[in-house]
């Protein structure tokens, strides 16, 4: 009787260590699991990351190329409208120069029947005598070939365009004179010029 009761006793041992054993593997077989979940969480994770950062340098990057683009174009911009500025303001002092030119022969020689409107070539001259002892001679300013020019000659002189100076293009040279006022107007394509007389004996002939 003893003996069937210590056999009982031993094979019930042997089945719980059985189940014990069992268990564990199946612990240990939960834990490796969870771990590699872990494991390729982590993986995941940092794959992740690496995009995020890979992102970032690139978003990075294209703004730094359209910041580089945008000021290449502002610069551009900026030294087309430089260029232009200065063509403009070229072209504004070359008309100052023209028709200041024309003003001060007109103040420099001033003086009784001086001041005359002759013919030129292409239309109407302005003629300014000069009456020396040598004998008269007269700047003329008219119209020839797209240009007005500047000519010293004697009075008698017939017009030599050919050796005149040129002054400033232009396709027009009209001259005016308000008697009542005194005031001779020149105008060319760069502008138009206005002279007071002062001499009181002057006058447009």
């Amino acid at each position: 009787m003893a003996a069937l009761v210590e056999e009982r006793q031993a094979a019930a041992a042997r089945a719980t260590g059985t189940d014990s054993q069992r268990a564990d593997a199946l612990l240990d077989a939960l834990g490796e699991t969870r771990l590699a979940s872990l494991r390729a969480g982590r993986a995941e994770g940092s794959g992740i990351a690496r995009l995020t950062d890979r992102a970032r340098h690139l978003f990075t990057v294209a703004l730094f190329g359209l910041f580089a683009v945008g000021l290449m174009l502002a610069m551009a911009a900026g030294t087309g409208l430089f260029r232009s500025l200065r063509a403009l303001d070229a072209t504004s002092g070359e008309a100052r120069l023209s028709t200041g030119l024309i003003a001060n022969a007109v103040h420099a020689t001033d003086a009784a029947n001086s001041v005359q409107i002759g013919r030129g070539p292409e239309g109407a001259s302005l003629v300014l005598a000069e009456y020396l002892e040598s004998g008269t001679y007269e700047t003329r300013f008219y119209l020839y070939n797209g240009q007005v020019v500047q000519e010293y000659a004697p009075a008698e002189a017939a017009y030599g365009p050919a050796g005149a100076t040129p002054v400033v293009d232009s396709s027009t040279f009209e001259i005016t004179f308000d008697a009542e006022l005194g005031l001779l107007s020149v105008a060319t394509d760069a502008g138009t010029v206005e002279v007071a007389l002062r001499c009181e004996q002057g006058g447009v002939l």
